[in-house]
């Protein structure tokens, strides 16, 4: 399988794809266990700090997906 697969993850405290990140690092090694390789994340961390700014720039990484 190489088709691009997209994982949106969102979480109130802990940065995606940082040591403390257990669920990502989990999806993305269970999804590459199943054949999935190519996995794109939109992350959304750390929503509680700033909601308006982290939703904006999930959406900008959206925007990006789309137009690329």
């Amino acid at each position: 399988m190489n088709e691009r697969r997209i994982l949106v993850a969102a979480s109130g405290g802990a940065p995606i794809g940082s040591p403390m990140d257990y669920g990502t690092t989990w999806l993305t090694v269970f999804l590459g266990w199943l054949g999935i390789t190519s996995v794109q994340t939109i992350a959304a961390s750390s929503i509680m700090s700033d909601p308006e700014g982290i939703m904006a720039a999930a959406h900008a990484q959206v925007q990006e997906l789309v137009a690329g």
